[in-house]
């Protein structure tokens, strides 16, 4: 099987909670198939810090170098609305 990126974002008061929020919606969505191409496949998120000259697309591309599959995504708040939660990472399919 394989891995396909994936980028996702919701609003909530804290990382933990977006990140619950999501994975509850991708297996309302997918279903329990752990080869179902969401962000319900990973184990959990890490935080990463934004670099004040990134654009959002350099963001994505490097949470994709630093998340694993079966492993960690990666997490960010947004700069403009600290209410959003961005996620990216790898997804097993």
């Amino acid at each position: 099987m394989g891995a396909s990126s994936f980028y996702t974002v919701t609003e909530a008061e804290n990382a933990g909670q977006a990140y619950k929020t999501l994975v509850q919606e991708a297996l309302y969505q997918y279903g329990q198939d752990p080869y179902n191409g969401t962000i319900s496949t990973t184990n959990g998120f890490k935080m990463i810090a934004i670099k004040p000259d990134e654009t959002p697309r350099d963001i994505c591309l490097r949470a994709e170098d630093l998340a694993e599959k079966w492993g960690d995504c990666c997490c960010w708040q947004d700069p403009k609305r600290p209410d959003l939660w961005h996620f990216a990472g790898w997804a097993a399919e």
